[in-house]
Parts: structure tokens; sequence; C-alpha cells
């Protein structure tokens, strides 16, 4: 999946990103507690951010990987918070 392909898909799609309050696409930001894709000098960047806005670089690599990457980590997130409030099993 591109980086386009993955955009597409979530303006599609609904989840949960707790404990995330936005995902941020093709840029880097400070922003407090927002998970994050972008690209810089040809490699692609996943990062989260915490309360303060301090960024934590979680992976970087290929486009198509780290695309598949985001997109599982926004499914695992989602996963962990339904179990959590014993919405599944």
């Amino acid at each position: 999946m591109t980086f386009k392909e993955l955009k597409n898909k979530l303006s599609n799609e609904e989840h949960i990103i707790s404990p995330y309050r936005d995902i941020v696409y093709g840029k880097k930001s400070d922003s407090p507690s927002i998970l994050g894709i972008y690209e810089e000098n040809g490699v692609w960047y996943i990062y989260g951010t915490d309360d303060r806005g301090n960024i934590m670089v979680y992976d970087q690599g290929e486009e198509e990987k780290m695309v598949d990457t985001m997109y599982q980590e926004i499914i695992n997130n989602e996963k962990f918070y339904l179990k959590k409030h014993d919405i599944i099993k």
C-alpha cells in the first residue's frame, strides 16, 4: 500500500485511535498525543508524541513497509482499546 492509498483507506474507515488524539499524515508535528507518518530524504518515519509533544520515532524505512506498519499499528491500538473495555474478547 502507498501513502496515498493509506490516506484514502483511513478516510473511508472509522477507527478508535486511543490513546492518540489524532493521526497526522505527511508531516512531522509536535502536537501532543498524535500518531504520524512522514517522509524525509526518501526515508519514511512512523512516530508518536507524548502528552507534551515530545516526538518518538517508532520505525523507519521504505514507503510500503512503513505504510503497512502504520496501518497495523492503528488496528492493534484499536483492538487493545476494545479488549481493555471488554467490547471484544
